[in-house]
């Protein structure tokens, strides 16, 4: 009888040790695919030199938590993490980019004077743009 006791006994506190311990399965993160919102200045008054490129600022992409894709209007040069990465033309399909980098974006500004270049970037389904506009004629 006491060896029987003792292994109720032995069973009960596992059933409870096992019963009282939290579960340490973790749940998967939901899906985050849209980047916080973020805007490029403008840049005003730039002299008309379409050989000129005009860099924007350097962003940081956060608020998202799994690779999105980047694509930009074709004449765009794409810098990440201050590197090079792409130049888009009307054949580029993109590129993934993870929170926490970086991008900057460079067009070349009309060769008229007071006139606007505009490039979309479009991370996931967020779009921004980046304008830039030549100073006027003298």
């Amino acid at each position: 009888m006491l060896v029987r006791t003792a292994v109720s006994r032995s069973l009960w506190m596992i059933f409870l040790l096992t019963a009282c311990t939290p579960d340490t399965k973790t749940t998967p993160e939901a899906a985050d695919l849209e980047p916080d919102a973020f805007v490029f200045a403008p840049i005003i008054d730039v002299e008309t030199k379409p050989a000129l490129s005009i860099r924007s600022q350097t962003i940081t992409l956060n608020g998202f938590n799994r690779p999105l894709l980047l694509k930009a209007t074709s004449g765009t040069t794409v810098y990440i993490n201050g590197e090079y990465r792409d130049y888009f033309s009307d054949n580029s399909t993109g590129f993934n980019v993870t929170s926490g980098q970086t991008v900057a974006l460079a067009v070349s500004p009309s060769n008229q004077p007071n006139t606007d270049t505009v490039t979309t970037l479009e991370i996931g389904s967020y779009k921004t743009t980046f304008r830039v506009t030549t100073r006027s004629a003298p």
